[in-house]
């Protein structure tokens, strides 16, 4: 401690501005009264060398030295009364006080590449810039134009005073601390100088406690009149800023899921009561919409197409009433209505909460009301992955795969899901043009996540290696997903007209048999990590359809996707292997295969097919992901479409 409390002061000493006997003299005291507590000696030599710097002779020094308390606390009560008795900055202190109790810990904002999935940087707040951007009053001023120098020289030298006024005005019990960043190969090159990243956070957990657990601190939190939510509020509207900065600066985005989730959660602290707080909070919905639409946030990498800003809030009832608002201002909403109807008829709901599927289902009739198409087979966005192929689906698939997915859960699940789907699925199977088109679907199986139909996980990602992880892709009809799912649910249905209209669906439908195609499984040794077996033609096996549907007395207590029980889910990854056994297959090249079925006229595409360019950033991610060796062919004709486009582009500048 001794040599800790000389070397603080040793530059004093150094520069003329206190006297080696004073040195000798202060940090013999401070020692000594620490009685081994060295956060004590710490926060008395800030104290010290405030009043230091501050001229006070060193008579003065050694006797208010020798009047500090020893308790942490007390002593934390004597540096405040010292700093801000009578003080007009008492309230400011207060306030930053307030930012630190209030924001949430674990919060954490991840910036990502423009051009690839990979993160760049993550932080923890508050952060300095984040509380200088909560100070602002006018958040929509403060947007515009953040990627201007002078606005941003602005901000730091905002931020700058900001750290000065915390250090002076706070009494010690704050400090700013630089972040360790949990950095990828993609991080931004931020110089270590700069200022805006540092966190504000309590000397020591004894600081907070002073101020909630203590009279004098809790009188010294309620100088600041502003509610817990209002600082909250304010502290959001900060990471908005900060995600400009980082976007204009560094070229990387934060997740909109991320502050959607944040602004949900928050909303659900707020008092019941304080009802402008919460219509403040909401206020922030356009000013998100105008960030996504800029590209400042989102969760797609550039290059790919964006959705519409309206899909990401379908599964939050709280922004029910903004997506209905929007679209009614619309002169043409069909479109958007539509993609957002693709959206909401995919949403697992796995909570099964009857407000859940009570929002779902209040969504639905205002947007097929307002043209909403839910037959159109539109590009979705879940299907891109570490591959150059995507599937199209329409928000009649996405429903249909949905029910299927809820056919394995509990009866009070699938009862609730009926009172909003099953009308739906029966309004939208009369009104789909062709319920004998095929469309291409599989069935996944890995032991450590639930079996489901439609999960093309290793289609997606096929550098999975594990041995006892496959899929099974086939060729289906929608007639045999409405006729599978409704059969399913027919038992839990209370209503006698859904029933009825049940029965009058079954007897027009002609239900075919599943067209296997391809099992692909991961594989250890094997020169590519996924082997892909093609099913001849005519091959069946109705026993591996029984089992993937609950079919005919297949093994329904197999099939609990939802199940606790491990050794269940490894028997049935057991028995369905053993039935692909049963077919008659072939060693097949998996990039020919993907081909070919691009080829079938289902809704299944390359991304050169559609002519989706991606970036260089992502050539070089799937490189080293090892797909380059999987897919060459397809990733070759990718990158030779996307240089032409850039000479194009070149060309037409």
């Amino acid at each position: 401690m001794v040599t800790f409390a000389f070397k603080e002061l040793e530059p004093l000493v150094a520069s003329g501005t206190i006297s080696v006997e004073a040195c000798r003299l202060l940090t013999n005291r401070i020692v000594k009264k620490a009685q081994g507590v060295f956060l004590w000696v710490h926060l008395v030599l800030r104290s010290v060398a405030t009043g230091i710097m501050n001229e006070d002779p060193e008579e003065l020094l050694l006797r208010r030295l020798d009047r500090l308390p020893s308790e942490l606390a007390d002593l934390y009560a004597e540096m405040w009364r010292r700093m801000n008795e009578d003080s007009p900055y008492a309230e400011v202190a207060a306030r930053y006080f307030h930012y630190v109790l209030y924001s949430d810990e674990s919060l954490e904002i991840a910036f990502y590449s423009l051009e690839t999935s990979q993160y760049c940087n993550r932080y923890h707040g508050p952060m300095l810039l984040q509380i200088v951007c909560a100070e602002q009053s006018n958040l929509q001023e403060f947007l515009i134009r953040l990627k201007v120098d002078k606005k941003y020289a602005d901000l730091m030298q905002l931020c700058n005073e900001t750290k000065k006024g915390i250090e002076v005005r706070c009494a010690g019990l704050l400090q700013t601390s630089h972040q360790t960043f949990r950095k990828s190969k993609h991080a931004t090159p931020s110089s270590a100088k700069e200022i805006w990243p540092l966190r504000l956070e309590f000397i020591h957990r004894t600081a907070h406690d002073f101020l909630t657990n203590t009279e004098e601190g809790r009188n010294i939190l309620q100088l600041h009149k502003q509610t817990p939510g209002e600082t909250r509020i304010s502290l959001f509207k900060g990471l908005l800023s900060l995600a400009c900065i980082h976007f204009y600066k560094y070229g990387a985005r934060a997740k909109l899921s991320s502050f959607l989730s944040d602004l949900h959660g928050l909303y659900e602290t707020l008092e019941p009561h304080h009802g402008y707080e919460k219509n403040e909070l909401l206020e922030l919905l356009p000013i998100l919409k105008r960030l996504y639409e800029n590209n400042v946030v989102g969760d797609m990498v550039s290059w790919r197409p964006n959705p519409e800003f309206l899909t990401h809030l379908a599964q939050y009832p709280l922004f029910r009433g903004f997506i209905i608002s929007t679209l009614s201002e619309m002169s043409l909403p069909k479109l958007v209505a539509t993609q957002v109807l693709q959206e909401t008829c995919q949403l697992p709901t796995v909570t099964g909460q009857r407000n859940d599927f009570l929002h779902l289902k209040k969504l639905t009739e205002y947007l097929l009301s307002v043209g909403a198409e839910p037959h159109f087979f539109e590009i979705c966005p879940r299907s891109f992955g570490e591959v150059p192929f995507v599937h199209k689906k329409s928000a009649f698939l996405n429903l249909l795969e949905n029910a299927v997915h809820v056919t394995f859960h509990t009866r009070e699940y699938q009862e609730s899901f009926i009172a909003w789907a099953l009308p739906l699925m029966l309004d939208m199977s009369a009104t789909c043009p062709d319920l004998e088109a095929s469309i291409l679907s599989c069935f996944d199986v890995a032991p450590h996540h639930n079996s489901q139909i439609g999960r093309w996980f290793h289609v997606r990602y096929p550098q999975i290696r594990l041995v006892n992880q496959f899929c099974i892709i086939f060729e289906v009809r929608l007639s045999f997903l409405v006729a599978y799912v409704i059969t399913r649910l027919k038992p839990y249905t209370k209503e006698i007209a859904n029933a009825m209209r049940i029965d009058k669906v079954l007897t027009c439908l002609q239900v075919s048999s599943l067209n296997f195609l391809y099992v692909i499984r991961g594989h250890e040794t094997a020169p590519t990590p996924q082997i892909c077996e093609r099913v001849s033609n005519g091959s069946s096996c109705q026993e591996l359809t029984d089992t993937l549907f609950q079919l005919h007395g297949g093994r329904p207590e197999l099939l609990a996707s939802y199940g606790e029980d491990h050794h269940n889910r490894y028997a049935l990854i057991e028995i369905i292997w053993s039935m692909t056994r049963l077919l008659t297959l072939e060693r097949a090249d998996l990039e020919i295969s993907m081909l070919s079925l691009t080829e079938k006229e289902l809704n299944f595409y390359s991304l050169p097919q559609l002519c989706i360019i991606s970036s260089s950033s992502w050539f070089e991610e799937v490189k080293g992901s090892g797909c380059s060796d999987i897919f060459p062919r397809t990733l070759k004709e990718l990158r030779e479409l996307s240089e032409k486009t850039l000479e194009e582009a070149h060309v037409s500048e």
